[in-house]
């Protein structure tokens, strides 16, 4: 199956970061976003992909750092092309456009697992019944269901600034807007603030964490807003 591609007119994909083994995937993921996706949307996989990437490297996963970035590249790959349909986001429909498309399995469960859940404290967090029912249960799982919410909430932080940019942008000023329960008030703080249980940093730590990394790409990533 496939879904109905989004771009006539292909849109360009940058490559913030330089991809060795798993460069072929890089390559065919890139060809679906540029059919796929919005440039909005774009834009949060991208910032997805090198905080996932630099997040890695930070706790010593520099092997695996490469399928870190690409499980946060495609982990909303499919929102324009279902309609944002929260029913078909992630599901059995999607696996198969993107196993049938060349992706391995093992990739797509850790990029579903976004929208499946964590265990805190012996209870279940995360989206019930519409999401995908995947645990995020490995420290990757559960990286990119923290920094999910993160990255587009950092974007949507900087975008009320003069600059419109992330390059001035401080933690402080995010940790300030994160209590401001009426800021992007759709983004779910819960999810964010599992950091502390799930990665064991401190919310101000992962904060920063994500923000630097975003920073260290801001020319990639406010290339395509």
């Amino acid at each position: 199956m496939t879904y109905p591609i989004v771009n006539p007119q292909p849109i360009q994909v940058p490559e913030p970061i330089t991809y060795y083994e798993m460069k072929s995937y890089r390559d065919l993921v890139s060809q679906l976003l540029s059919q796929y996706v919005t440039s909005n949307l774009l834009a949060h996989l991208l910032a997805t992909e090198v905080v996932m990437y630099e997040i890695a490297n930070f706790f010593q996963e520099t092997n695996q750092a490469e399928h870190w970035a690409l499980a946060g590249l495609i982990h909303d790959l499919d929102w324009d092309a279902c309609d944002k349909n929260p029913q078909l986001h992630c599901s059995q429909t999607t696996r198969q456009w993107l196993l049938e498309n060349g992706l391995p399995e093992t990739l797509i469960d850790d990029a579903f697992s976004h929208y499946g859940y964590v265990i805190i404290n012996g209870q279940k967090l995360g989206f019930d019944n519409l999401g995908t029912q995947i645990e995020a249960n490995t420290l990757l799982r559960k990286t990119l269901f923290a920094a999910d919410e993160l990255t587009g909430f950092i974007k949507a932080c900087a975008l009320v600034r003069p600059s419109k940019s992330i390059v001035d942008l401080e933690t402080k000023s995010v940790l300030k807007k994160l209590k401001d329960k009426s800021f992007a008030a759709q983004v779910n703080r819960d999810l964010i603030k599992t950091c502390e249980i799930t990665l064991g940093l401190s919310l101000a730590e992962f904060v920063d964490l994500v923000l630097k990394a975003m920073q260290k790409y801001q020319p990639f990533l406010e290339s395509v807003y």
